[in-house]
């Protein structure tokens, strides 16, 4: 987080070693359905029974391949842009674009908070959204490669988004 004291806002962006931390779990399914091919699928071809591979490699690309995806959703949302937050508005900027959002608080109707189930052993355990929509249906989506929704609660220049507003939604596989 970048702090301007000038114009009293708070800037946010996704940091490698968060996405890195998120997204751990992800790759190590990866790394399970590649060792598995490189363990056990010589060892059935020797034995002719290729349907074997074709059923693991079914069964881990069920997990596997929701879980890339996602993680490139999250990444391609998240990285070359700016969260931006300060005392009367909220800003997401994409510096590659030059596109930018901007919501004044008090125009805020919903927050809604994507949050995977907790209970869930899923790769994509860590990742998360919440998103603003103002009166007239704008909306800014923050991953949780910013911030996580109590991060954005602590910051004091949040203060204006009333919590009252806010929705939250348990799923199995949060996508944006």
């Amino acid at each position: 987080m970048e702090c301007n004291s000038y114009m009293q806002e708070h800037i946010y962006i996704a940091k490698p070693s968060r996405i890195f931390k998120q997204s751990l779990f992800i790759w190590l399914f990866v790394a399970v359905q590649i060792t598995a091919n490189c363990i056990v699928a010589p060892t059935f071809l020797r034995l002719n029974q290729v349907f074997r591979i074709i059923f693991i490699n079914a069964i881990l690309g069920l997990i596997t391949i929701p879980a890339v995806v996602l993680f490139f959703k999250y990444y391609r949302h998240s990285v070359g842009k700016k969260f931006v937050v300060s005392y009367n508005s909220l800003k997401f900027i994409d510096n590659k674009t030059g596109e930018s959002i901007e919501l004044n608080n008090s125009e805020i109707d919903k927050v809604y908070l994507v949050q995977n189930k907790r209970l869930s052993r899923l790769p994509w355990l860590f990742h998360e959204y919440f998103s603003f929509v103002d009166t007239k249906q704008n909306k800014i989506i923050v991953t949780s490669y910013f911030m996580d929704m109590s991060e954005f609660w602590l910051d004091t220049l949040a203060r204006k988004v009333s919590s009252d507003k806010l929705i939250r939604e348990l799923k199995t596989y949060p996508i944006i």
